[in-house]
């Protein structure tokens, strides 16, 4: 007599990784893999030993099985909302890269250099971000317009304080700088932004005048919105002041002169008077004077603080150059 032929169950209860299929005859299924493995013509076994060995099965065999407590497999919803969530990313790092860059004072073309390629190796979402010549001619003004309409809804119903300023060179011709300066519940406090930069060929009372409705559109304000006006004591300045109220009825703002260019005027003026040259002599002569001059003041303050008064002095270097003159006010 010849040797038995073994059947399906009799596979199945040989390997227990493996169960006989509903749909076809001979044949018996992987319980991990669902892969079917067929015994006909007598190599069941042969079969069996080479799947058992594939790194697959192997895989599959010595996989941690899944706990209680593991998440359950994402949904279709949530793979799409997580897909997008990197794309919106992804979109947004090269406006978050360059507003960093402007706001911290770094030239665009540093995207092309080590910082660039440091934050594109470290950041996963900045892999494409773009270079620093499309940063500047497409990103750059995308920036802006965000910037000003977050400062449009913060300064909405409410009064603003312009400060302007003449630079006295940008790219080789005078520039006009217009800063807005209003309250923040956020912080809570004053900020000071600066709304409009703008090249002109001749700072002038017309040519300002001509630059202030296009500044304050861009926050979605009008002449009749600034309550305090503050400017340098130039005589142009002064001529602005009276054409805008001409011009416009509706402008009833207060004008202010930026003490800090009246103090810089003042000391310019006081450095040409003969009493500061001889001053000026004395203190050469006498170096020991200049030498105990802080001990002298020291001793001074104790005098002041022993009769209840506290020694104030003005400052002599200011943070910005669009210094507060809330503050320098106080500090007189």
């Amino acid at each position: 007599m010849g040797r038995k032929r073994k059947l399906c169950s009799d596979y199945v209860k040989e390997y227990s990784d493996f169960e006989e299929s509903t749909s076809s005859e001979g044949v018996i299924v992987c319980k991990l893999c669902h892969v079917t493995v067929s015994i006909a013509n007598g190599k069941g076994a042969v079969r069996i030993a080479e799947y058992l060995q594939s790194q697959r099965h192997v895989r599959m065999k010595t996989r941690r099985p899944d706990t209680g407590n593991s998440p359950q497999q994402s949904s279709l919803e949530e793979c799409i909302t997580r897909d997008r969530s990197k794309r919106e990313d992804a979109n947004d790092i090269p406006h978050k890269f360059c507003r960093a860059l402007c706001h911290t004072v770094i030239p665009l073309h540093q995207a092309d250099g080590l910082l660039g390629s440091l934050f594109r190796s470290k950041c996963p979402a900045a892999r494409t971000m773009p270079g620093s010549d499309q940063l500047y001619r497409k990103y750059l003004h995308e920036v802006s317009d965000k910037d000003l309409a977050t400062i449009s809804s913060l300064v909405k119903d409410q009064p603003i304080f312009v400060t302007i300023d003449e630079l006295p060179e940008l790219r080789g011709h005078p520039a006009l700088a217009v800063l807005a300066t209003f309250y923040d519940d956020e912080l809570p406090g004053r900020r000071t932004v600066m709304i409009d930069l703008q090249i002109i060929q001749q700072c002038n009372a017309v040519s300002i005048a001509m630059l202030m409705p296009t500044a304050l559109q861009k926050v979605r304000k009008t002449l009749g919105d600034i309550a305090v006006l503050c400017s340098d004591s130039a005589s142009y300045m002064l001529k602005l002041h009276k054409d805008l109220q001409l011009s416009n009825p509706k402008f009833r703002a207060l004008q202010f002169k930026d003490p800090c260019h009246i103090l810089n005027n003042a000391l310019e003026e006081g450095i040409r008077m003969s009493p500061f040259n001889v001053l000026h002599d004395f203190v050469v002569h006498f170096p020991a004077l200049l030498k105990s001059s802080r001990e002298l003041r020291g001793k001074f303050g104790l005098v002041c603080l022993a009769m209840g008064m506290t020694l104030k002095s003005r400052k002599t270097v200011f943070p910005s150059r669009w210094f507060s003159f809330y503050e320098a006010l106080e500090d007189i």
